[in-house]
């Protein structure tokens, strides 16, 4: 057996991140760049900024800095998501309380922002942390692609996507081909040949009720668009719970989500397609936590990380404050996942004392841009820091032999 990664972990400041959008890249200099809302209150915090912070070395940082704070995109910044390009240019798209949809550049060579652009006015005013409302991703030709929540009238919350191609942006479109209640929570993926893969919750966002549907769509390279996908389950819908979406370099597509599955309520779920349609025989049951996220594992293979135990109780909860950061591996090429295992214990060192885990992972990954694949980046934050003042995010780094 390969030795394990190494692990640091490093205080970023305060804000949150989401599990079904990436919010973490590096430079070709090898510099950790985090960009995500700085929000301090739930539901929603009006003085909440969208904060590039750039690690002080490259590699595995030591601290963070803020840059070009005085122009950080705001207020009221609810979800985001980044992506970064060949030319170390941070693409951004957020969503604030307002309901606006925008989008910015962070130019990791001047460390400035540049001009902001609206997409559109979402109609979603007052919406909180852990929506997850929106995600972006570059294909090959850095080209910026976006899909979020729309509010659209009296048929409820549906999902539209934009590109930016030759520097103009497309007219918004209608993603899903079938609605039964709201769409909540887009990812975005490409594949290696170029097409995208978003995926979705379809439901009627009770409290933690499973009584929608998870179902995926891809985009083709010549902008058609193929008919949804419903995967076979019972996600838990509202806030937070995904899903996390990961394609890798053969092409096979990823997913993992919360569900309620062999009486558990929050049972970490894994499917993935080969080519023959969603398959879910590769789990390891009675496990739950919420906001499960996947990442690379820098050779081939699959992480997912959650928090641990909810408030000291069974692992028998779709909510609440985890105790401990914990990860489960499946290696490449193996039908199953090894055991769910505490890589952050809560009372160490790397977490203050007494600090519960709110968690919504975000992992660093890209099909076309992901440098440095043997240095593995995701971020938790937690609930209760400093001690009492609001969310802070962490980042952990896994350097991989």
């Amino acid at each position: 057996m390969p030795p394990s990664p190494t692990l640091s972990v490093v205080r970023v400041g305060p804000g949150t991140t989401d599990p079904s959008t990436h919010q973490l890249v590096r430079s070709s200099a090898n510099v950790l760049y985090v960009i995500a809302p700085d929000g301090q209150n739930y539901p929603g915090d009006p003085s909440a900024h969208l904060r590039a912070r750039k690690g002080d070395l490259p590699g595995t940082p030591t601290s963070f800095a803020l840059q070009d704070d005085t122009h950080a995109p705001g207020s009221g910044v609810i979800s985001s998501g980044i992506a970064i390009d060949g030319q170390d240019r941070i693409h951004c798209a957020w969503l604030d309380s307002s309901g606006a949809v925008k989008y910015a550049v962070f130019n990791t060579v001047t460390n400035l922002w540049e001009s902001v652009t609206t997409l559109a006015a979402s109609g979603l005013s007052g919406i909180g942390q852990g929506f997850e409302g929106i995600a972006l991703a570059l294909d090959a030709a850095n080209n910026p692609h976006v899909v979020w929540s729309q509010y659209v009238g009296s048929v409820g919350q549906r999902l539209r996507y934009a590109n930016r191609i030759n520097g103009t942006w497309s007219a918004a479109v209608q993603v899903e081909d079938i609605a039964n209640r709201d769409t909540w929570h887009p990812a975005i993926a490409f594949s290696p040949n170029g097409d995208s893969t978003i995926a979705w919750l379809d439901g009627d966002g009770s409290a933690y009720g499973n009584t929608g549907v998870l179902r995926t769509r891809v985009r083709r390279t010549n902008g058609t668009w193929d008919a949804s996908q419903a995967i076979d389950d019972l996600p838990l819908m509202n806030l937070d719970n995904g899903p996390s979406l990961m394609i890798g370099t053969d092409g096979v597509r990823h997913i993992t989500f919360t569900s309620f599955a062999n009486n558990v309520w929050g049972a970490m779920r894994y499917w993935s397609d080969a080519g023959a349609g969603w398959k879910g025989d590769q789990q390891r049951v009675s496990i739950s936590s919420h906001d499960p996220a996947l990442g690379p594992d820098g050779n081939g293979g699959l992480y997912i990380y959650a928090h641990g135990p909810v408030n000291g109780s069974s692992l028998n909860t779709a909510i609440g404050l985890g105790h401990g950061k914990w990860s489960m591996h499946k290696p490449a090429g193996a039908t199953t996942w090894e055991s769910f295992t505490e890589i952050i214990a809560e009372n160490s060192s790397l977490i203050p004392a007494g600090t519960g885990i709110d968690d919504a992972t975000n992992t660093r990954w890209a099909q076309f841009t992901h440098s440095f694949p043997k240095t593995l980046d995701f971020t938790f934050w937690t609930y209760s820091p400093d001690p009492a003042n609001g969310y802070t995010i962490y980042i952990g780094t896994r350097t991989v032999p």
